[in-house]
Protein backbone atom coordinates (compact mmCIF):
# COMPACT_ATOMS: atom_id res chain seq x y z
CA UNK A 1 0.00 0.00 0.00
CA UNK A 2 2.47 2.57 -1.19
CA UNK A 3 1.56 6.21 -1.52
CA UNK A 4 -0.29 7.19 -4.67
CA UNK A 5 1.44 10.56 -4.58
CA UNK A 6 4.69 11.14 -6.39
CA UNK A 7 7.59 12.14 -4.10
CA UNK A 8 7.50 15.78 -5.20
CA UNK A 9 3.77 15.93 -4.50
CA UNK A 10 3.89 14.50 -1.01
CA UNK A 11 2.96 16.90 1.77
CA UNK A 12 5.70 17.93 4.15
CA UNK A 13 5.56 15.33 6.95
CA UNK A 14 7.58 17.29 9.51
CA UNK A 15 5.46 20.42 9.84
CA UNK A 16 4.12 22.46 12.72
CA UNK A 17 0.56 21.14 12.39
CA UNK A 18 1.69 17.53 12.78
CA UNK A 19 3.84 18.33 15.81
CA UNK A 20 0.93 20.15 17.46
CA UNK A 21 -1.49 17.33 16.68
CA UNK A 22 0.88 14.74 18.15
CA UNK A 23 1.29 16.93 21.23
CA UNK A 24 -2.48 17.33 21.50
CA UNK A 25 -2.87 13.56 21.29
CA UNK A 26 -0.47 13.12 24.21
CA UNK A 27 -2.15 15.72 26.40
CA UNK A 28 -5.57 14.34 25.51
CA UNK A 29 -4.37 10.91 26.63
CA UNK A 30 -2.83 12.43 29.74
CA UNK A 31 -6.11 14.05 30.81
CA UNK A 32 -7.97 10.78 30.18
CA UNK A 33 -5.67 8.68 32.35
CA UNK A 34 -5.36 11.37 35.01
CA UNK A 35 -9.08 10.91 35.60
CA UNK A 36 -10.45 7.67 34.12
CA UNK A 37 -8.74 5.17 36.49
CA UNK A 38 -10.19 7.06 39.47
CA UNK A 39 -13.79 7.47 38.29
CA UNK A 40 -15.13 4.60 40.39
CA UNK A 41 -13.20 5.69 43.48
CA UNK A 42 -14.45 9.27 43.16
CA UNK A 43 -18.06 8.27 42.52
CA UNK A 44 -18.04 5.75 45.36
CA UNK A 45 -16.06 7.58 48.05
CA UNK A 46 -16.49 11.28 47.29
CA UNK A 47 -20.10 11.09 46.05
CA UNK A 48 -21.10 8.08 48.22
CA UNK A 49 -22.63 6.22 45.27
CA UNK A 50 -23.13 2.43 45.55
CA UNK A 51 -20.59 0.43 43.57
CA UNK A 52 -23.23 -0.76 41.10
CA UNK A 53 -24.23 2.81 40.25
CA UNK A 54 -20.60 3.92 40.06
CA UNK A 55 -19.81 1.01 37.74
CA UNK A 56 -22.72 1.92 35.46
CA UNK A 57 -21.43 5.49 35.17
CA UNK A 58 -17.99 4.24 34.17
CA UNK A 59 -19.33 1.66 31.71
CA UNK A 60 -21.66 4.11 29.97
CA UNK A 61 -18.80 6.18 28.55
CA UNK A 62 -17.17 3.46 26.38
CA UNK A 63 -20.61 2.06 25.50
CA UNK A 64 -21.74 5.50 24.31
CA UNK A 65 -18.50 5.86 22.35
CA UNK A 66 -19.13 2.51 20.66
CA UNK A 67 -22.77 3.24 19.81
CA UNK A 68 -22.64 6.91 18.84
CA UNK A 69 -19.02 7.57 17.86
CA UNK A 70 -19.76 7.17 14.14
CA UNK A 71 -22.22 10.06 14.38
CA UNK A 72 -19.45 12.25 15.79
CA UNK A 73 -17.15 11.19 12.95
CA UNK A 74 -19.79 11.99 10.34
CA UNK A 75 -20.44 15.42 11.86
CA UNK A 76 -16.68 16.11 11.78
CA UNK A 77 -16.51 15.23 8.08
CA UNK A 78 -19.49 17.50 7.38
CA UNK A 79 -18.35 20.58 9.33
CA UNK A 80 -14.59 20.06 8.90
CA UNK A 81 -12.41 17.59 10.80
CA UNK A 82 -10.46 20.32 12.59
CA UNK A 83 -13.68 22.03 13.71
CA UNK A 84 -15.14 18.72 14.88
CA UNK A 85 -11.97 17.90 16.82
CA UNK A 86 -11.94 21.29 18.54
CA UNK A 87 -15.63 20.95 19.37
CA UNK A 88 -15.03 17.49 20.86
CA UNK A 89 -12.18 18.85 23.01
CA UNK A 90 -14.40 21.63 24.31
CA UNK A 91 -17.37 19.32 24.99
CA UNK A 92 -15.13 16.88 26.87
CA UNK A 93 -13.82 19.76 28.99
CA UNK A 94 -17.40 20.76 29.85
CA UNK A 95 -18.15 17.12 30.74
CA UNK A 96 -15.20 17.05 33.16
CA UNK A 97 -16.54 20.20 34.83
CA UNK A 98 -19.95 18.55 35.02
CA UNK A 99 -18.52 15.44 36.67
CA UNK A 100 -16.76 17.62 39.24
CA UNK A 101 -19.78 19.83 39.97
CA UNK A 102 -22.93 17.74 39.60
CA UNK A 103 -24.40 15.51 42.29
CA UNK A 104 -27.72 14.37 40.80
CA UNK A 105 -27.26 10.82 39.47
CA UNK A 106 -29.48 11.24 36.42
CA UNK A 107 -27.43 14.26 35.29
CA UNK A 108 -24.18 12.31 35.82
CA UNK A 109 -25.57 9.55 33.59
CA UNK A 110 -26.25 12.11 30.85
CA UNK A 111 -22.76 13.57 31.18
CA UNK A 112 -21.23 10.08 30.88
CA UNK A 113 -23.12 9.43 27.64
CA UNK A 114 -22.12 12.79 26.11
CA UNK A 115 -18.53 12.25 27.24
CA UNK A 116 -18.38 8.92 25.42
CA UNK A 117 -19.51 10.55 22.16
CA UNK A 118 -17.01 13.40 22.63
CA UNK A 119 -14.14 11.01 23.46
CA UNK A 120 -14.82 8.96 20.34
CA UNK A 121 -14.93 12.12 18.21
CA UNK A 122 -11.65 13.34 19.72
CA UNK A 123 -9.92 10.07 18.94
CA UNK A 124 -11.18 9.76 15.36
CA UNK A 125 -10.56 13.47 14.79
CA UNK A 126 -6.85 13.45 15.58
CA UNK A 127 -6.39 10.18 13.65
CA UNK A 128 -8.11 11.62 10.58
CA UNK A 129 -6.27 14.96 10.78
CA UNK A 130 -2.93 13.15 10.79
CA UNK A 131 -3.95 10.58 8.18
CA UNK A 132 -4.85 13.34 5.70
CA UNK A 133 -1.52 15.13 6.20
CA UNK A 134 0.98 12.36 5.49
CA UNK A 135 1.66 10.07 2.51
CA UNK A 136 -0.18 6.77 2.54
CA UNK A 137 3.09 4.93 3.03
CA UNK A 138 3.70 6.90 6.25
CA UNK A 139 0.15 6.83 7.63
CA UNK A 140 0.58 3.62 9.63
CA UNK A 141 3.79 4.90 11.19
CA UNK A 142 2.11 8.05 12.44
CA UNK A 143 -0.82 6.09 13.83
CA UNK A 144 1.75 4.07 15.77
CA UNK A 145 3.12 7.35 17.15
CA UNK A 146 -0.38 8.04 18.47
CA UNK A 147 -0.41 4.57 20.06
CA UNK A 148 2.96 5.24 21.72
CA UNK A 149 1.86 8.65 23.02
CA UNK A 150 -1.34 7.13 24.36
CA UNK A 151 0.68 4.60 26.35
CA UNK A 152 2.94 7.37 27.62
CA UNK A 153 -0.19 9.05 28.95
CA UNK A 154 -1.21 5.77 30.60
CA UNK A 155 2.12 5.64 32.46
CA UNK A 156 2.32 9.29 33.50
CA UNK A 157 -1.35 10.21 34.02
CA UNK A 158 -2.32 8.13 37.08
CA UNK A 159 0.94 8.94 38.90
CA UNK A 160 0.60 12.68 38.34
CA UNK A 161 -3.06 12.61 39.36
CA UNK A 162 -2.37 10.66 42.54
CA UNK A 163 0.63 12.65 43.74
CA UNK A 164 -0.42 16.18 42.79
CA UNK A 165 -4.21 16.21 42.69
CA UNK A 166 -5.44 13.57 45.20
CA UNK A 167 -7.27 11.79 42.41
CA UNK A 168 -10.21 9.69 43.56
CA UNK A 169 -10.79 11.84 46.64
CA UNK A 170 -11.23 15.37 45.30
CA UNK A 171 -12.57 16.78 42.01
CA UNK A 172 -9.40 18.83 41.44
CA UNK A 173 -8.12 16.49 38.72
CA UNK A 174 -11.34 16.99 36.70
CA UNK A 175 -10.87 20.77 36.69
CA UNK A 176 -7.21 20.39 35.66
CA UNK A 177 -8.20 18.06 32.82
CA UNK A 178 -10.88 20.51 31.66
CA UNK A 179 -8.40 23.37 31.62
CA UNK A 180 -5.86 21.39 29.57
CA UNK A 181 -8.49 20.36 27.02
CA UNK A 182 -9.77 23.93 26.59
CA UNK A 183 -6.18 25.12 26.10
CA UNK A 184 -5.66 22.42 23.45
CA UNK A 185 -8.87 23.47 21.69
CA UNK A 186 -7.65 27.08 21.50
CA UNK A 187 -4.22 26.06 20.17
CA UNK A 188 -5.63 23.67 17.55
CA UNK A 189 -8.17 26.24 16.38
CA UNK A 190 -5.51 28.98 16.13
CA UNK A 191 -2.69 27.07 14.46
CA UNK A 192 -3.92 23.96 12.65
CA UNK A 193 -5.75 24.29 9.35
CA UNK A 194 -7.82 21.76 7.45
CA UNK A 195 -5.63 19.52 5.31
CA UNK A 196 -7.57 20.31 2.15
CA UNK A 197 -6.44 23.90 2.42
CA UNK A 198 -2.84 22.94 3.16
CA UNK A 199 -2.20 20.51 0.29
CA UNK A 200 -3.65 21.94 -2.91
CA UNK A 201 -0.75 20.42 -4.83
CA UNK A 202 -2.17 16.93 -4.35
CA UNK A 203 -3.39 16.98 -7.96
CA UNK A 204 -0.91 16.20 -10.71
CA UNK A 205 0.74 19.05 -12.65
CA UNK A 206 -1.51 20.26 -15.45
CA UNK A 207 -4.49 18.37 -14.06
CA UNK A 208 -7.61 20.32 -13.14
CA UNK A 209 -8.41 20.19 -9.45
CA UNK A 210 -11.42 18.13 -8.59
CA UNK A 211 -14.56 20.13 -8.07
CA UNK A 212 -16.32 19.62 -4.76
CA UNK A 213 -19.49 17.56 -4.99
CA UNK A 214 -22.63 19.60 -5.52
CA UNK A 215 -24.43 17.72 -2.76
CA UNK A 216 -22.90 16.41 0.41
CA UNK A 217 -23.74 12.79 1.18
CA UNK A 218 -26.27 12.23 3.93
CA UNK A 219 -25.54 10.09 6.98
CA UNK A 220 -27.44 7.17 5.40
CA UNK A 221 -25.44 7.56 2.17
CA UNK A 222 -22.18 7.34 4.12
CA UNK A 223 -23.40 4.35 6.14
CA UNK A 224 -24.37 2.53 2.95
CA UNK A 225 -20.93 3.21 1.51
CA UNK A 226 -19.21 1.93 4.64
CA UNK A 227 -21.52 -1.08 4.75
CA UNK A 228 -20.27 -2.24 1.36
CA UNK A 229 -16.58 -1.72 2.23
CA UNK A 230 -15.44 -5.28 2.92
CA UNK A 231 -11.92 -4.26 3.96
CA UNK A 232 -13.34 -1.86 6.54
CA UNK A 233 -15.66 -4.53 7.94
CA UNK A 234 -12.90 -7.12 8.25
CA UNK A 235 -10.73 -4.53 9.99
CA UNK A 236 -13.66 -3.79 12.32
CA UNK A 237 -14.00 -7.48 13.23
CA UNK A 238 -10.25 -7.86 13.72
CA UNK A 239 -10.03 -4.82 15.99
CA UNK A 240 -13.03 -6.00 17.99
CA UNK A 241 -11.33 -9.34 18.69
CA UNK A 242 -7.97 -7.68 19.39
CA UNK A 243 -9.39 -5.22 21.93
CA UNK A 244 -11.51 -7.91 23.60
CA UNK A 245 -8.25 -9.78 24.26
CA UNK A 246 -6.55 -6.71 25.73
CA UNK A 247 -9.58 -5.89 27.88
CA UNK A 248 -9.84 -9.48 29.09
CA UNK A 249 -6.24 -9.36 30.24
CA UNK A 250 -6.72 -6.02 32.02
CA UNK A 251 -9.90 -7.09 33.78
CA UNK A 252 -8.85 -10.62 34.83
CA UNK A 253 -5.11 -10.48 35.44
CA UNK A 254 -5.36 -8.95 38.92
CA UNK A 255 -8.16 -11.34 39.93
CA UNK A 256 -6.25 -14.46 38.90
CA UNK A 257 -3.05 -13.25 40.56
CA UNK A 258 -4.87 -12.46 43.80
CA UNK A 259 -6.43 -15.92 43.88
CA UNK A 260 -3.18 -17.77 43.08
CA UNK A 261 -0.53 -15.91 45.07
CA UNK A 262 -0.22 -14.36 48.50
CA UNK A 263 1.07 -11.04 47.12
CA UNK A 264 -0.91 -11.23 43.88
CA UNK A 265 -2.10 -7.62 44.03
CA UNK A 266 1.48 -6.36 44.19
CA UNK A 267 2.45 -8.55 41.24
CA UNK A 268 -0.43 -7.04 39.26
CA UNK A 269 1.03 -3.55 39.61
CA UNK A 270 4.48 -4.78 38.60
CA UNK A 271 3.13 -6.63 35.57
CA UNK A 272 1.27 -3.53 34.38
CA UNK A 273 4.51 -1.58 34.72
CA UNK A 274 6.31 -4.30 32.75
CA UNK A 275 3.83 -4.02 29.86
CA UNK A 276 4.06 -0.22 29.85
CA UNK A 277 7.86 -0.24 29.79
CA UNK A 278 7.94 -2.77 26.95
CA UNK A 279 5.56 -0.61 24.89
CA UNK A 280 7.43 2.64 25.58
CA UNK A 281 10.94 1.28 25.08
CA UNK A 282 10.39 -1.21 22.28
CA UNK A 283 7.82 0.46 20.00
CA UNK A 284 10.29 2.89 18.31
CA UNK A 285 12.84 0.10 17.79
CA UNK A 286 10.33 -2.45 16.52
CA UNK A 287 8.72 0.09 14.21
CA UNK A 288 12.07 0.87 12.57
CA UNK A 289 12.93 -2.83 12.32
CA UNK A 290 9.54 -3.90 10.95
CA UNK A 291 9.03 -0.94 8.60
CA UNK A 292 10.25 -2.73 5.47
CA UNK A 293 9.00 -6.19 6.43
CA UNK A 294 5.68 -7.39 4.95
CA UNK A 295 2.48 -7.36 6.95
CA UNK A 296 1.97 -11.08 6.27
CA UNK A 297 5.10 -11.93 8.26
CA UNK A 298 5.16 -9.35 11.04
CA UNK A 299 1.48 -9.35 12.04
CA UNK A 300 1.00 -13.13 12.44
CA UNK A 301 4.31 -13.43 14.29
CA UNK A 302 3.36 -10.68 16.72
CA UNK A 303 -0.13 -12.03 17.42
CA UNK A 304 1.08 -15.62 17.89
CA UNK A 305 3.78 -14.47 20.32
CA UNK A 306 1.13 -12.39 22.14
CA UNK A 307 -1.24 -15.34 22.40
CA UNK A 308 1.46 -17.78 23.52
CA UNK A 309 2.53 -15.28 26.18
CA UNK A 310 -1.01 -15.26 27.56
CA UNK A 311 -1.20 -19.05 27.53
CA UNK A 312 2.18 -19.34 29.28
CA UNK A 313 0.97 -16.97 32.00
CA UNK A 314 -2.25 -18.91 32.50
CA UNK A 315 -0.43 -22.22 32.98
CA UNK A 316 2.27 -20.81 35.29
CA UNK A 317 2.20 -21.85 38.93
CA UNK A 318 4.92 -19.40 39.99
CA UNK A 319 5.00 -15.58 39.70
CA UNK A 320 8.13 -15.70 37.52
CA UNK A 321 6.14 -17.61 34.89
CA UNK A 322 3.59 -14.79 34.74
CA UNK A 323 6.35 -12.21 34.32
CA UNK A 324 7.88 -14.23 31.46
CA UNK A 325 4.48 -14.77 29.83
CA UNK A 326 3.56 -11.10 30.06
CA UNK A 327 6.96 -10.19 28.62
CA UNK A 328 6.14 -12.20 25.49
CA UNK A 329 2.64 -10.71 25.47
CA UNK A 330 4.11 -7.20 25.47
CA UNK A 331 6.65 -7.98 22.74
CA UNK A 332 3.94 -9.57 20.62
CA UNK A 333 1.65 -6.56 21.04
CA UNK A 334 4.35 -4.09 20.02
CA UNK A 335 5.30 -6.22 17.01
CA UNK A 336 1.70 -6.61 15.86
CA UNK A 337 0.54 -3.06 16.48
CA UNK A 338 2.90 -1.57 13.89
CA UNK A 339 1.11 -3.50 11.14
CA UNK A 340 -2.33 -3.20 12.76
CA UNK A 341 -2.00 0.57 12.41
CA UNK A 342 -0.98 0.22 8.75
CA UNK A 343 -4.16 -1.74 8.06
CA UNK A 344 -6.28 0.74 10.05
CA UNK A 345 -4.82 3.69 8.16
CA UNK A 346 -5.41 1.95 4.84
CA UNK A 347 -8.99 1.00 5.73
CA UNK A 348 -9.75 4.55 6.86
CA UNK A 349 -8.59 5.85 3.48
CA UNK A 350 -9.17 9.51 2.68
CA UNK A 351 -12.87 9.66 1.87
CA UNK A 352 -14.84 10.60 5.00
CA UNK A 353 -11.78 9.74 7.12
CA UNK A 354 -13.24 10.88 10.44
CA UNK A 355 -16.32 8.68 9.92
CA UNK A 356 -14.17 5.71 8.93
CA UNK A 357 -11.84 6.08 11.90
CA UNK A 358 -14.88 6.53 14.15
CA UNK A 359 -16.36 3.27 12.88
CA UNK A 360 -13.09 1.45 13.61
CA UNK A 361 -12.87 3.08 17.02
CA UNK A 362 -16.41 1.87 17.69
CA UNK A 363 -15.02 -1.65 17.38
CA UNK A 364 -12.37 -0.77 19.94
CA UNK A 365 -14.81 0.74 22.42
CA UNK A 366 -17.22 -2.15 21.93
CA UNK A 367 -14.36 -4.57 22.51
CA UNK A 368 -13.52 -2.80 25.75
CA UNK A 369 -17.14 -3.03 26.90
CA UNK A 370 -17.37 -6.74 26.04
CA UNK A 371 -14.00 -7.58 27.56
CA UNK A 372 -14.63 -5.78 30.84
CA UNK A 373 -18.27 -6.83 31.19
CA UNK A 374 -18.10 -10.52 30.26
CA UNK A 375 -14.63 -11.52 31.42
CA UNK A 376 -14.82 -10.66 35.11
CA UNK A 377 -17.66 -13.11 35.95
CA UNK A 378 -15.81 -15.91 34.13
CA UNK A 379 -12.91 -15.78 36.58
CA UNK A 380 -15.04 -17.50 39.23
CA UNK A 381 -15.95 -20.43 36.94
CA UNK A 382 -12.89 -20.86 34.69
CA UNK A 383 -9.30 -21.57 35.63
CA UNK A 384 -6.61 -19.29 34.22
CA UNK A 385 -5.42 -22.16 32.01
CA UNK A 386 -8.82 -22.56 30.32
CA UNK A 387 -9.54 -18.83 30.17
CA UNK A 388 -6.27 -17.78 28.50
CA UNK A 389 -6.39 -20.72 26.09
CA UNK A 390 -9.80 -19.43 25.02
CA UNK A 391 -8.31 -15.96 24.70
CA UNK A 392 -5.60 -17.40 22.44
CA UNK A 393 -8.34 -18.64 20.08
CA UNK A 394 -9.71 -15.08 19.90
CA UNK A 395 -6.18 -13.88 19.04
CA UNK A 396 -6.09 -16.30 16.09
CA UNK A 397 -9.49 -15.01 14.92
CA UNK A 398 -8.13 -11.45 15.06
CA UNK A 399 -5.08 -12.48 13.02
CA UNK A 400 -7.17 -14.12 10.28
CA UNK A 401 -9.49 -11.10 10.07
CA UNK A 402 -6.57 -8.65 9.86
CA UNK A 403 -4.95 -10.68 7.07
CA UNK A 404 -8.25 -10.80 5.16
CA UNK A 405 -8.56 -7.00 5.45
CA UNK A 406 -4.96 -6.55 4.31
CA UNK A 407 -5.44 -8.68 1.19
CA UNK A 408 -8.63 -6.80 0.30
CA UNK A 409 -6.79 -3.48 0.67
CA UNK A 410 -3.99 -4.78 -1.53
CA UNK A 411 -6.48 -5.81 -4.21
CA UNK A 412 -8.11 -2.38 -4.08
CA UNK A 413 -4.73 -0.64 -4.29
CA UNK A 414 -3.65 -2.70 -7.30
CA UNK A 415 -7.00 -2.07 -9.04
CA UNK A 416 -6.74 1.68 -8.45
CA UNK A 417 -3.18 1.74 -9.77
CA UNK A 418 -4.26 -0.04 -12.97
CA UNK A 419 -7.14 2.39 -13.43
CA UNK A 420 -4.84 5.38 -12.97
CA UNK A 421 -2.35 3.92 -15.46
CA UNK A 422 -5.13 3.31 -17.98
CA UNK A 423 -6.47 6.83 -17.52
CA UNK A 424 -3.04 8.36 -18.05
CA UNK A 425 -2.58 6.63 -21.43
Amino acid sequence: MESALAPEQRPNVLNVSLVILLGASFFGSLTTYMSQPFFVLYYHHALALPMAQAGLLVGLTPLSAALFGVIGGYVSDRIGIRRGYVLALAVTAVCFIGLASLRLYVLLLGVSVVMGLANATMRSGVQALINTRVPKSEAGRYQTYLYWLNNLGIVIGPTVATILFSAGKKPTVFYIAAGLLLLLAIVIWSVVRDAQAETPAATAPGEKPQEPPSKRPTFLDVMKCLGTDRALWWTFIALLCFIVVESQLTSTLGLYLASKFRHGTQYYGLLNTEIALIVLLCTPLVQRFAKKLPVTKVLPTGLVVLGLGLALSGFSTQPIGWFIGIFFYGIGEVLAITKVNEIMAGAAGRGNPATRFASLNSAMFLGMFIGYTLSTPLVSVLSSEVFYLGTFIIVICAMLAFLKAYHLLRETSVSESKNEATGAM
